[in-house]
């Protein structure tokens, strides 16, 4: 993702850092990295590692972590800046486990436990201040749209009950009892706050946020990040499917999946194409009351919704995540992906810039100039688009659990098939082909890297073992069965 590997730096004394982006100047955002760092991990985990360390170094006393390892002010590199968010504590708890999972470091996750702990703490109590077992005001990385005005919201709610699984699971290793418990009921509740506070049992979708029936794209993005890792689904899948029809029925665009529908608006059920873009006069009048009417015309500048009816570039790749995991077919392929596959068509076809893919682009309905639609306009060389990476081991179905000796591939393509292999510091391809008596044969190549320590039947491809033990596999070196 050359777009984005761009804003690298690699220095003198071995340390390497990244920009989030040309105009916001901030140094390895932890909830940015989270959307770009899979490639890194992959190839050059020493570099996230040494975030990873960084930031744990500069945990607050009250054990939040802090936002970036370089101010949006321009501030000196590697000292801790800016915000208190939803998504940098616990971002970093999450990738302690993924971490772990591809390497069977148990060390590792020693060493970092202190920190994982008062960082969970840190979490639950904030999403106690009021009673609702959810996280409280916090800013996350969908900061144009101030959702930190909000008691509750969905994205940070699923993420903070990502991050209590995922806790639960370190403190299960580790052998820490009381925590494990404590993260178990923090989850418990948390998902049952969701329920009542966010979902909207009428019309079955889960609101942006607290007050209000908005409908967010790319709420569930801490789902996309739990299955991922493979701590399994935080929410009820029957809720989610009925969520993903909604966003993409009241959210979707030619151009991806818009980033809120029916805030400055009508709520989405009531929208018409007449509505679509205009003020409604009751929601008008009540961010008047607010205080708010200066922003929100600031946001109606163009004489369209600037700031909640434009397309972030995440949203559409974690739909199509979502929707394929949820219906892992070949059948399905071609409508799990179509929000994901429009987005960067747009830049590989249309706009032919798939050397600066930025943050943000306009929808289709932005007036009839067609010039306007699809079109560059916020935030350039962003890496909110590299979500998509989390698809390629959906796609081959790869499960990961190197403490267990498991490695698993469960593609969603019919043999014959070549699908990635991707491990912390290792790359390689999983085949099938047909033999000659028709039977399915697998191979496994190693590209880059080493594949260690998979037990015998640890290592299995649609079902079907490789019944030996491997110790080591290194470039060009396979195996068939």
């Amino acid at each position: 993702q050359m777009s984005h590997f761009r804003g690298m730096m690699y220095l003198r004394d071995g340390r390497m850092r990244e920009y989030e982006a040309p105009d916001c100047p901030d140094v390895d955002s932890i909830h940015n990295d989270y959307q770009r760092h899979l490639p890194y991990l992959w190839l050059i985990p020493h570099f996230e590692l040494s975030k990873i360390a960084r930031w744990g170094e500069g945990q607050a006393s009250d054990g939040h972590i802090w936002e970036d390892l370089g101010s949006f002010s321009l501030g000196p590199l590697d000292q801790w800046a800016d915000r208190i968010m939803a998504d940098t504590t616990s971002l970093w708890v999450i990738e302690q486990l993924e971490y772990y999972l591809n390497t069977n470091n148990t060390n590792y996750l020693i060493q970092n436990y202190p920190i994982v702990v008062k960082a969970v703490k840190w979490m639950i109590n904030n999403a106690n201040q009021n009673g609702q077992g959810l996280p409280y005001r916090l800013v996350c990385t969908y900061d144009i749209i101030d959702f930190d005005q909000y008691d509750a919201t969905t994205f940070n709610s699923i993420i903070y009950l990502a991050t209590m699984r995922a806790a639960e699971e370190i403190a299960a290793v580790v052998g820490d009892k009381d925590t494990q418990a404590v993260c178990q009921e923090a989850f418990q509740v948390g998902q049952s706050q969701l329920y009542k506070l966010l979902w909207n049992d009428t019309h079955m979708y889960f609101r942006a946020y607290t007050g209000g029936d908005a409908i967010m794209g790319d709420c569930l993005y801490g789902q996309v990040i739990a299955h991922h890792v493979g701590i399994g689904w935080v929410v009820d899948k029957d809720k989610i499917q009925s969520h993903l029809n909604a966003e993409l029925k009241y959210n979707g665009d030619l151009y991806g999946i818009k980033v809120v529908t029916g805030r400055h608006t009508p709520p989405p059920y009531h929208r018409t194409s007449d509505s679509m873009g205009i003020p409604h006069t009751t929601q008008y009048s009540l961010r008047m009351k607010q205080g708010l009417m200066p922003m929100l015309d600031l946001h109606y500048r163009l004489g369209y919704d600037t700031q909640d009816d434009v397309i972030w570039m995440g949203a559409a790749p974690d739909w199509s995540y979502l929707q394929l995991a949820l219906n892992h077919s070949l059948k399905n392929l071609d409508i799990a992906l179509a929000p994901v596959s429009v987005e960067l068509l747009n830049y590989r076809l249309r706009l032919n810039d798939l050397w600066n893919i930025v943050g943000i682009v306009t929808p289709s309905d932005w007036g009839t100039d067609t010039a306007m639609h699809g079109m560059p306009y916020v935030t350039s060389h962003y890496g909110f688009v590299m979500t998509d990476y989390y698809l390629l081991p959906l796609l081959s179905g790869q499960q990961t659990n190197l403490p267990r000796g498991a490695l698993t591939f469960d593609p969603v393509y019919e043999c014959p098939f070549n699908v990635p292999l991707l491990l912390v510091n290792c790359t390689g391809i999983v085949s099938c082909s047909v033999g000659k008596a028709g039977e399915e044969v697998y191979t496994i190549s190693i590209s880059f890297g080493e594949l260690l320590s998979i037990s015998p039947g640890g290592l299995s491809v649609k079902g079907r073992p490789y019944p030996h033990p491997i110790s080591t596999l290194t470039p060009g070196q396979s195996i068939t069965w």
